[in-house]
């Protein structure tokens, strides 16, 4: 009751308008885009281990790479609203807002309320935000906790208050449940605390820190995970540390990564005046941050210089931590929480900046190019949809089921080239045209635990299976311009191509035997 009479004092009706624009505006992105693609592999991985019972997903996040909290949350979300595409994304899309406005409370509570409206509308407008705000992931859950985190730290900080530091606790602990990856935000605000605790020798900075509060917020975090805390190092030693998709980082890692902060265009596609304006931008934005470092007051600074350290060092420490010999984990959606941070400062800056007569048109200028830029970004998310920049590929499942739906007669099952492909095929499958898979039981890959126990989905021997069903229709990925390819004792009756830049097909194939 306390906390809610203080944020009736901080927030006035502008204040609420204010929230209530920029949520309306990202809402109103986000629901544009929604469902105009296809679920692609992560999301319907996420629907399909939804499906079980809590401790079996528990279970089989074991043999994967992530934590179980965002698939437990998803499970309750889904038993509420239903599995459409809707459904599902909307998740991702309230932790997104509940972010938004959170960032706005921070922001008002320690700075000001033209920082928080500047903040809260370039988030509104990110690409990034815009892109993974409505995936059906975990990363907005994770932008959540970790906004919400860093209220909790920086108002414990600035009261001395127990209760945040618990709740401090609590958040870290729920953000391990949710993202291995918030390990790097965690421990760059632990940097930032020792630093405002520094005294002469590092133990008396160490001891110092933890006395003032962050003991109890470890001890916290340490009694809340400890459970999970066995089967997390078991996946770093057995999984990720045998490599998995993620590319090596390479000198292109980090200019895409601002790239695709501010317009959603890999580097190497920009170019000519369009680079120009990048550059502009980047360089202009990052000036202001400067200049705000150095012009805010001693307790303004200090909390400005946490969110410069949550949204700078984690990138920092995971491409680090990327480099030979540990194994690559530098995948730009992993770092939305430091992104959200990045676009507060600048939000921060630009009011700093805006509120001295000698600096306010500059400040407006940035600011008006900065949207420009973001909004540029945000029409390339919504031209390019779902594609993947990994394979180069957009997602399209959705569509190949409904050509073999126009096309498929009686019960004709669908086969998927492996298991992996098989889980959004499942969830678009058709009345009457069972989706299978072909087993793949020897494979070590986390992903195919749910499905090493399935038994009704699954083709043990192709041959006996053709013998039931002559007429199958096969989805598989292959370049255009290669020949179509079926299982051994099949033969192709009919491809369809799937629109481009997709890579997948539809090949109507028959049992011959052999």
């Amino acid at each position: 009751m306390k906390h809610i009479r203080k944020l009736r004092a901080l927030l006035d009706w502008k204040d609420w308008a204010a929230i209530a624009a920029s949520l309306s505006a990202a809402a109103a992105l986000s629901l544009s885009n929604i469902t105009r693609w296809s679920i692609w592999f992560d999301e319907a991985f996420s629907e399909h281990l939804s499906r079980h019972s809590f401790f079996d997903i528990a279970r089989y996040t074991i043999a994967d790479v992530h934590p179980p909290l965002y698939y437990w949350v998803l499970k309750v979300w889904c038993m509420v609203f239903g599995r459409s595409e809707l459904a599902l994304r909307s998740l991702s899309l309230v932790f997104l807002l509940i972010a938004i406005a959170i960032a706005y409370v921070l922001v008002r509570a320690l700075f000001s309320r033209r920082s928080a409206v500047f903040s809260s509308v370039l988030l509104a407008f990110s690409p990034m935000l815009f892109r993974y705000g409505i995936e059906a992931r975990m990363y907005t859950m994770e932008v959540c906790i970790v906004v919400a985190a860093t209220a909790a730290l920086a108002y414990a900080v600035r009261h001395k208050s127990r209760g945040a530091w618990v709740t401090y606790g609590v958040l870290i602990a729920v953000g391990m449940f949710t993202h291995y990856l918030s390990l790097m935000v965690w421990v760059a605000q632990g940097l930032w605390l020792l630093w405002q605790n520094r005294a002469a020798t590092v133990p008396k900075t160490v001891r110092s820190t933890l006395r003032r509060g962050y003991g109890t917020t470890l001890l916290t975090a340490l009694l809340l995970y400890a459970a999970w805390l066995p089967f997390m190092i078991w996946q770093f030693l057995h999984i990720q540390t045998t490599g998995f998709w993620v590319p090596s980082v390479t000198i292109n890692t980090v200019p895409n990564l601002i790239s695709n902060m501010y317009t959603y265009y890999d580097s190497s596609a920009v170019q000519g005046w369009f680079a120009v304006l990048l550059i502009a931008v980047v360089v202009v934005t990052v000036y202001a941050v400067l200049f705000a470092r150095r012009s805010l007051d001693r307790s303004k600074r200090q909390a400005y210089s946490l969110v410069l350290v949550t949204a700078l060092v984690p990138p920092l420490l995971l491409f680090l931590g990327s480099m030979p010999p540990l194994q690559p984990a530098f995948v730009d959606r992993y770092l939305l929480s430091s992104i959200t941070f990045w676009f507060m400062a600048i939000g921060i800056a630009l009011a700093d900046m805006w509120r001295m007569p000698s600096r306010a048109l500059f400040a407006k200028g940035i600011f008006i190019v900065t949207m420009a830029t973001l909004v540029i970004g945000c029409v390339q998310v919504y031209v390019i949809g779902n594609f993947n920049k990994d394979n180069g590929s957009v997602h399209t499942m959705r569509q190949a089921m409904q050509l073999i739906a126009r096309h498929a007669r009686g019960t004709e099952p669908v086969i998927t080239d492996y298991a992996g492909r098989y889980y959004a095929a499942d969830y678009y499958q058709l009345p009457g045209h069972k989706v299978y898979f072909q087993s793949q039981d020897s494979t070590t890959d986390g992903s195919y635990a749910m499905l090493r126990g399935e038994t009704s989905h699954k083709i043990v021997n192709l041959a006996a299976f053709g013998k039931r069903h002559s007429i199958a229709w096969y989805i598989t990925s292959e370049p255009r311009g290669v020949a179509s390819n079926v299982p051994v004792g099949w033969r192709v009756v009919r491809t369809y191509l799937v629109q481009q830049p997709s890579l997948l097909r539809v090949i109507k194939m028959q049992y011959v035997g052999g």
